[in-house]
């Protein structure tokens, strides 16, 4: 049954056949390190269909370095006493064998090294390192971090990576930290209504999402990212692959027995996707590859994006975005960034802004532009280097300086306005009804 102690000094293993709840480690009167060794609830492995033989209580040491969480984390609730959940200094590995979901907080001070799940999902969960605990409350308002001397070109990630392989996910999550590692989903439904936030000064490194992609996430608050990638082939996904536990309203829940709520978008896949039980698969909705209603902020730069389709889509960084690519079309994206290094679209380009105060080196798609489409280089050192687009162009074109080669597979249509400071190089294949004007 459950394990229930208030524990000083060091221990090497926290074991029961079925569940553990609250253990603390610290220490006494200067005895002990408050190093915990080992947790695994489920140490039997008979998974009773009529108990959850995972962590259901607060476990709280200065170093945890193996955390199995045995059948999962219970839900933590709102507040950051007497929930389950895992609280330390320095917490090494979190996994699972096989199963097992994360739906409390890991939550560490100095450093969490890695969060491993197979067949598991992070559901509704808040993870980081933060310079308290109770920050990491659904109700906490400032939030400190760490501080943190490490250069941002070279950080020493205090959270992560977070891997999730298998048929899970992360859905409805916070991850908080200086400095993020890696969060990715390999064989997964993707990454769903979360958040992953830095500092200013901070790196988040790779977010990267198969399945259905990377949707209705906000990547905010970091100097830098390092890549946002959803994976998928534009293929369509079929819910039923994916674990029990993000799709209780499929199977009659009214009511998570997690979260005591009814199955929501912080929870449940299918109150994201519109999807049932009876309707698994939705044309541009159940598709794989998909970034949509992603907002990913820094302060300095970000070096690459992939995705099959981007749509809904925020990128703002002020001083680069070294690479956006696709392997289709994009739609309603907004980017904003002091110099675009490369942006290449294997598709239509429609009812976007791309605006750069400097200069934009290598616009190429391999479809069209729309009327609702502005790409524009305004600024002091505002330029665009190559724009080139293998079928018509109707949207606007502008820059403050020189628009070196420009390239045209087929007609510029009417409602397009072309204009630079000069175009010495010019490739058109169709008429132009529009305006190019040498301003």
């Amino acid at each position: 049954g459950e394990r229930v102690g208030v524990l000083s000094g060091d221990i090497i293993n926290v074991a029961a056949t079925e569940a553990i709840g609250n253990v603390s480690v610290t220490v006494t009167d200067g005895e002990g390190t408050g190093l915990l060794g080992s947790v695994v609830p489920n140490v039997d492995n008979k998974n009773l269909t009529s108990v959850f033989e995972g962590i259901v209580g607060s476990i709280v040491a200065n170093e945890m370095r193996y955390v199995d969480i045995g059948e999962g984390i219970a839900a933590g609730g709102t507040g950051y006493d007497n929930q389950a959940g895992l609280f330390g200094s320095r917490i090494r590995l979190v996994t699972n064998r096989g199963a097992g979901d994360i739906r409390g907080p890991v939550v560490a001070t100095e450093r969490i090294n890695a969060i491993n799940l197979t067949n598991g999902s992070i559901i509704n969960s808040n993870i980081g390192v933060l310079s308290d605990f109770a920050d990491i409350s659904d109700l906490a308002g400032l939030i400190t971090l760490p501080t943190q001397t490490d250069p941002i070109d070279n950080p020493g990630y205090e959270l992560g990576p977070i891997t999730v392989v298998g048929n899970g996910g992360i859905i409805g999550s916070h991850f908080i930290g200086y400095d993020v590692n890696n969060i990715q989903v390999r064989g997964g439904f993707g990454i769903l209504t979360s958040l992953v936030n830095s500092v200013s000064a901070g790196r988040i490194n790779r977010v990267i999402a198969d399945g259905y992609g990377i949707r209705n996430t906000a990547v905010i608050g970091g100097g830098s990212v390092t890549e946002i990638n959803a994976t998928g082939s534009g293929a369509q996904v079929n819910s039923e692959n994916f674990n029990f536990g993000v799709r209780l309203s499929e199977f009659g829940y009214r009511v998570d027995p997690f979260f005591g709520v009814a199955p929501n978008r912080l929870t449940d896949i299918h109150a994201v996707l519109g999807t049932t039980r009876n309707n698994r698969i939705i044309e541009n909705v159940t598709n794989s590859g998909i970034i949509d209603n992603v907002d990913v902020r820094g302060g300095i730069d970000l070096d690459r994006v992939y995705a099959e389709r981007v749509r809904n889509s925020t990128f703002n960084f002020a001083d680069r975005i070294e690479l956006f690519q696709t392997r289709g079309p994009i739609r309603n994206v907004n980017m904003t960034t002091g110099r675009l290094m490369k942006m290449v679209i294997a598709g239509d380009v429609a009812q976007s802004t791309i605006n750069v105060a400097g200069p934009i080196e290598d616009f190429y798609i391999t479809g069209s532009t729309d009327s609702g489409t502005t790409v524009q280089a305004i600024g002091a050192s505002g330029r665009i280097d190559r724009y080139q687009v293998l079928k018509f162009n109707a949207g606007d074109v502008r820059t403050t300086g020189v628009l070196k080669v420009l390239a045209i597979g087929k007609d510029i249509l009417s409602t397009s306005r072309i204009e630079a400071d000069e175009i010495p190089t010019r490739y058109l294949g169709g008429q132009v009804f529009g305006q190019i004007v040498i301003t």
